[in-house]
């Protein structure tokens, strides 16, 4: 996933997500994962330090031993200077040499005292950890918003479909009053409306004329999380994040809460399938072969 942000691109995946060719029989391509998304949940909100960050997933938070990558928002808090999030994964009890020296980034502060979100796929070594690496004095959060696991067979669910076009708007700088939340029909937007069999949705949240505070959004039948989609550091800012969203089950309905207000954006990416879905082997999600490292596609 990629996010332009604050005036930079920023690679926010080690992995590459990849839809292969919809082919009757076509074999399940070797490392396959389908997505599983769920009700978002804060795994980490540390203290202001530059510590390595050691998550342990495989097991925790809901997730099965079997997790290979989660898909989380990391946010930074009251950065020391200009400084970020780097991602590594652990092999043989060691981060690689490389990795060390990379310069792949989950999310970055521009200056001092800036508070940014990012919407990350993150790596899960052989001992079941994520590890996140501050490169100055900062808070972090982390949201976890899904995860991956690996598949031999077709499947019915956890399957990535994108939109006809690169994006659909759901909903266009519609006002958000402090402390509230509206609410979005996917079934009714234009263009191609979500299938009901949907397990979740790929979102784009853009918001404009904020006040400073941060923002959520989630399933509309669900409470409302402590997790955040992202925050707004500087009154009348504007700003974007992406967010996967997990459906209710016969709902395709959306909220956006506010904490200072502001308007929103609201543009659908993709779905990922459910378990009424077809089974098939197109849309799964296909690690990138490196060890380590995040890809650098755009410098």
């Amino acid at each position: 996933l990629a996010l332009v942000s604050a005036g930079l691109v920023i690679v926010a995946s080690s992995t590459v997500a990849v839809a292969t060719p919809d082919v009757a029989h076509a074999s399940v391509p070797p490392a396959a994962n389908r997505f599983v998304p769920m009700q978002h949940l804060r795994i980490v909100s540390t203290l202001k330090s530059r510590s390595l960050i050691s998550i342990p997933v495989a097991g925790n938070f809901g997730l099965p031993a079997n997790v290979t990558e989660i898909v989380a928002n990391v946010t930074i808090v009251g950065s020391t200077a200009l400084s970020g999030v780097r991602p590594y994964v652990l092999e043989n009890g060691h981060i690689p040499t490389d990795a060390l020296h990379a310069r792949d980034w989950v999310v970055i502060a521009e200056k001092a005292g800036q508070t940014v979100s990012n919407l990350a796929h993150l790596r899960v070594g052989s001992s079941g950890y994520v590890y996140l690496q501050p490169s100055a004095a900062m808070k972090v959060l982390v949201d976890l918003e899904g995860y991956y696991v690996p598949v031999t067979d077709d499947v019915a669910a956890g399957r990535y479909i994108p939109m006809a076009t690169p994006a659909v708007r759901a909903m266009s700088a519609i006002p958000v009053a402090a402390g509230a939340s509206i609410t979005v029909d996917l079934a009714s937007m234009a263009g191609t409306p979500i299938p009901a069999s949907a397990s979740a949705v790929l979102v784009n949240l853009r918001v404009d004329h904020a006040a400073v505070g941060d923002w959520s959004v989630y399933a509309h039948t669900g409470a409302r999380p402590s997790s955040v989609a992202l925050v707004t550091d500087t009154a009348g800012q504007v700003r974007s994040n992406q967010a996967i969203v997990a459906l209710e089950p016969g709902s395709r309905e959306l909220d956006i809460w506010s904490r200072k207000g502001g308007n929103a954006t609201l543009d659908v990416l993709a779905w990922f399938t459910g378990a009424d879905d077809p089974v098939a082997n197109d849309g799964l999600f296909i690690p990138a072969p490196v060890s380590g490292n995040h890809v650098r596609v755009l410098d």
